[in-house]
């Protein structure tokens, strides 16, 4: 995934591969608001940046959006532009700004190049520069902050030379700063170089007062002495052997909640790092002296909670004489002070958490941080959930690699364990493969890096592959619940009560998770156990009414599962018929498998879904099959969008394979799969296969006398003949479509062939049965018989698309952005493209048309957004159509030659995909090109030869008979044009698309 980076911390900055050019002030202006603060309404944008009437700065902005779109070039989809909103894409844009409040020295000389967005001026806007002043002082307090952060932890580690030469950088930035050469001064008095500390002084205070002419505001050196030996240490935390890393966020709430609550639990499964947390919080919190003592206290070994407080105890120093009262002792001894308890690994002693509050209620300033993987369940207590650190997903980019925790900490815990571990560009997906295999946790990442000493990383990646759990840490200093993630499981495993290791076991033949209702069905869950679950950090509540668990711990659960196959077998079939169950009831079943209830519950369950398949085959009930694959095959391109085409192409691809011929339970899902595999070929650009397979369809459909199955499969070949040109038989397979969906009583069948036979008959010219089957299909929709999802977005592009053919511009845009509309509503992100495409088009017609700059312009951000998407999924029809449009608009700025070279590539998209509808469509305007290039007599020959085929319908022909009209002018036809009365649309491709 390509990324770019955007530096603020001085003169603005764009860095990219490919390069980014921008030269405009005001889209830069907007990449750095729309970095820095997010989404942002046109609103906002407009009156920040713009002086004058509203409806002026709006179309000011509009503009500003293109340019800066244009300038992204390849990256411009990571911009999004929406009817009321402009954001980002935040995981493709990498900003400097964010790093200052967790750079380290080296980091932060390198980060801050100068006053913010130094040199980037907007004269005519009072706004903007009271939001840069604003920005400005802000960004420069945090790296101020940063500054004495750092050095606090250089000086307490007793850094001096790093501490003077960081301080001593930073001074050189801004000579005059009083606040920096404090900075200094305090460094040179703590590293005992008091008489250099007054040297330096008094040179600033000399140059200070001849720059300003008034001394400067110092303190003086006796109040910089330097520390005592034998201070008294703040905390009894030892320093740490490695660097932490990552997990800013988590520390930034955890700090916030102690300032917040007396109470703190960090709370998760074992791995997370929990105490290494808890650690770092508490070392920060001592060296900013919040507290008087900072004291962690061990609790791993701790039997019950009378242990307590002697632990604590001997952590301040003090021994516990009371032992009839001890927690009375305990709490006179820290009285009235501010003290920070870190009691670490605290889940054995949960159920007698009650003493804590016995101690808070007695001690008014004492906080307690607890790492715990059970909650403790008192008022007092404010929870903050760990979750494993985020892997970047297979697409991502090495510069997103690099930035990731995950990778991270597994690049330094490698390189301790081998200095010369380098990180090369084919190192980083074995890297991203590793932390991906042990999910993120902490443990895994340190357990799979500590072994880059003795094996290779490939090794390490196919043993995770293997066994994660079972890899063990070769470290001898390793804590014994560390040894295996295994090891670290059997913990919390030893703390559930029998029944609940039941149900969780049987929950592990879920996949993604699970809601209650599916809980109880399949396991035998109740709200108490899973509560119980939740409690202990087995399960998470991801979301209002869905669970789901660690994909390591559903595998430790489920190899228990396994030493009992009889209750495996049991818990398999519960899941089996629970989800086949859900996929024929009655609100999933009506529509079909494009259904807006069945296609959000696949969306959900997907995974779920998925896992069912090879259960159905190993067991073969495939009887099954045919209610999951046509729903989960539709699923991925409706909801994933182009992307999910190729998943769903190779998962019918393994099911025929896969499928017996001598079984007819077996025959009639092959009938199922082969009609889906037929429908992504359609819009995938094999129309040729589809056509095939649609046509094999019908034929095992009417041998099994399935009459719903033949009205599918002639639904989609009529669509997919149509596309190829052949309207008129397209009509005929509709025709009959419609006539069997009557019959059946199905409306969302027949509202789906009553979409396609409008569009068959529109692309053959027949305008009046066009709006006769478009009439019938609304009448289902006005009623309500057809709810909003995909076969309703469907339905208002192809009914676009009739209106743009006969001239209805506004009409077709109109029904084109209800279609967005209901396709953001309803979650069909898939069909947004073809949207977005088809509505440049028709800005572009009527800017063209009605010379209307402001059409131009929506065209040139609705072709953008398009291409921005193709490009990437390679969606065929959308990318030719949107490519022809920017053509189009190249050729309108007079840029010929680039308007044929694109026009080329579209068209022979649409010849290589077997789109023959669109080329035909499209074919004029490559002659319009070809007049513009000053290829007159080129052009008057496609021209002629398109008013002679065959293939070409009213609406293309009027626009080839206008381009020859005007070509007619200028040669002689009669001489230049072939005698021959027509040639064939290869011919036509082979002369005018392959010939340069």
């Amino acid at each position: 995934m390509l990324s770019v980076n955007l530096l603020v911390l001085g003169p603005p900055v764009v860095q990219a591969h490919p390069p980014v050019h921008l030269t405009s002030r005001k889209a830069l202006a907007l990449l750095v608001i729309l970095a820095l603060e997010g989404p942002r309404s046109r609103e906002e944008l407009a009156r920040l940046l713009w002086r004058g009437s509203r409806p002026l700065a709006l179309q000011s902005l509009r503009s500003s959006l293109t340019t800066l779109r244009v300038a992204l070039g390849e990256h411009a989809s990571l911009l999004y532009i929406e009817r009321d909103r402009v954001f980002l894409d935040d995981t493709r844009l990498h900003l400097d700004a964010r790093q200052l409040d967790t750079a380290g020295e080296h980091e932060l000389l390198t980060l801050w190049r100068g006053p913010f967005l130094q040199g980037l001026r907007i004269h005519d806007s009072p706004e903007w520069d009271d939001w840069v002043n604003e920005w400005s002082a802000r960004l420069h307090a945090r790296f101020e902050a940063r500054v004495q952060h750092v050095m606090r932890q250089l000086l307490h580690g007793e850094h001096f030379d790093k501490a003077l030469s960081l301080a001593r950088q930073v001074l050189a930035a801004d000579p005059f700063s009083e606040q920096r050469v404090t900075l200094m001064l305090d460094a040179l008095v703590q590293a005992g170089r008091v008489s250099e500390a007054r040297q330096e002084a008094n040179a600033f205070a000399e140059r200070f007062s001849r720059e300003f002419g008034e001394p400067p505001a110092l303190p003086s050196l006796p109040e910089l002495p330097a520390p005592p030996p034998t201070a008294p240490p703040r905390t009894n935390l030892h320093f740490e052997r490695t660097p932490f890393i990552g997990r800013t966020v988590e520390q930034a709430h955890a700090r916030n909640a102690l300032r917040q609550f007396r109470l703190v639990t960090l709370h998760g499964q074992g791995g997370l790092g929990k105490t290494r947390l808890a650690r770092t919080i508490g070392r920060t919190l001592a060296d900013e002296s919040v507290f008087e003592y900072v004291a962690f206290v061990p609790m791993e070994t701790a039997r019950d909670i009378s242990e307590l407080p002697e632990r604590v105890a001997a952590t301040l120093g003090h021994i516990i004489s009371n032992v009839k009262r001890p927690l009375d002792e305990l709490a006179e001894l820290i009285g009235h002070r501010r003290l920070l308890l870190i009691l670490d690994n605290f889940e054995q002693l949960s159920a007698q958490a009650l003493a804590l509050n016995e101690l808070l209620g007695r001690c008014p300033h004492l906080r307690i941080l607890v790492t715990s993987r059970e909650r403790l369940h008192l008022k007092a207590e404010a929870v903050l959930p760990l979750t494993p650190l985020v892997v970047p997903s297979v697409n991502a980019d090495v510069s997103s690699m690099r930035e990731a925790d995950a990778l991270r900490l597994f690049m330094e815990r490698a390189q301790s364990a081998r200095i010369d571990f380098t990180p090369t560009e084919d190192i980083w997906p074995l890297v991203r493969r590793a932390c991906e295999l042990v999910g993120g946790l902490p443990l895994g990442i340190e357990l799979a890096a500590a072994w880059t000493s003795t094996w290779p990383l490939a090794f390490i990646v196919q043993e995770l592959e293997r066994d994660p759990l079972a890899l063990q840490h070769p470290l001898r200093d390793a804590s014994p619940r560390q040894h295996s993630l295994r090891s670290s499981f059997d913990l919390s495993w030893r703390l559930l009560r029998d029944e609940d290791r039941r149900v969780l076991e049987r929950l592990s033949v879920f996949h993604g998770g699970f809601t209650l209702e599916a809980a109880r069905e399949v396991a035998g869950a109740t709200p108490n156990s899973l509560a119980e679950l939740t409690s202990k950090a087995l399960v998470r509540l991801e979301s209002v009414t869905r669970y789901t668990f660690h994909p390591l711990l559903r595998e430790y659960a489920r190899a228990h599962l396994d030493e009992r196959p009889e209750e495996r077998e049991a818990a398999l079939d519960a899941h089996a018929k629970y989800f086949l169950s859900a996929l024929r009831s009655p609100r999933m079943t009506v529509g079909g498998a494009a259904s807006p209830e069945l296609l959000a519950f696949v969306r959900d369950e997907d995974a779920n879904l998925l896992a069912l398949l090879p259960y159905l085959q190993a067991t073969r009930q495939y009887e099954h099959l045919t209610a999951l694959v046509e729903p989960l095959l539709w699923h991925y391109p409706a909801t994933a969008g182009p992307s999910g085409f190729g998943f769903a192409l190779h998962l019918s691809e393994e099911l025929l394979n896969a499928l017996p011929h001598d079984d007819t339970h077996a025959l009639t899902a092959r009938l199922t799969v082969t009609s889906s595999y037929a429908w992504l070929l359609l819009f995938v650009g094999s129309l040729g296969a589809s056509i095939r397979l649609y046509e094999d369809a019908v034929r095992l459909a009417r041998t099994l006398q399935d009459d719903v199955a033949v009205q599918r499969a002639l639904d989609g070949l009529g669509q997919a003949l149509y596309r190829s040109a052949r309207s008129e038989e397209a009509t005929v397979a509709l025709e009959d479509a419609v006539r069997l969906a009557e019959r059946q009583g199905d409306p969302y069948r027949l509202f789906r062939s009553l979409n396609n036979l409008m569009m068959a008959a529109g692309m053959s010219d027949d305008f009046e049965r066009a709006g006769s089957a478009e009439q019938h299909a609304r009448s289902f929709r006005t009623r309500g018989d057809v709810a909003d999802g995909m076969d309703v977005v469907w339905f208002l592009t192809n009914e676009g698309v009739i209106h743009l053919l006969q001239g209805q511009h506004d009409r077709a845009l109109t029904l084109w952005q209800e279609g967005l509309d209901v396709a953001a509503r309803t979650g069909m992100l898939g069909q947004r493209t073809v949207l977005h495409a088809l509505r440049a088009w028709a800005f572009l017609d009527q800017g063209v048309r009605f010379e209307q700059p402001y059409a131009l312009q929506d065209a040139d951000r609705a072709v953008q957004e398009a291409l921005g998407v193709a490009r990437q999924t390679g969606e065929p029809f959308a990318l030719n159509l949107a490519l022809v449009v920017s053509a189009r608009l190249k050729l309108h700025e007079g840029d010929a030659s680039s308007a044929v070279r694109d026009m080329r590539e579209a068209l022979l998209g649409c010849w290589r995909s077997e789109n023959l509808t669109l080329l035909v469509w499209l074919l004029p305007y490559l002659a319009e090109a070809f007049e513009a290039h000053g290829d007159v007599i080129v052009a008057a020959e496609l021209a002629v030869l398109l008013t002679r085929s065959p293939l070409v319908k009213q609406h293309v022909r009027r626009h080839a008979e206008a381009v020859l009209e005007r070509t007619q002018r200028h040669v002689d036809t009669s001489n230049a044009l072939p005698k021959e009365h027509a040639l064939t649309l290869d011919d036509i491709v082979a002369r005018f698309l392959f010939a340069e």
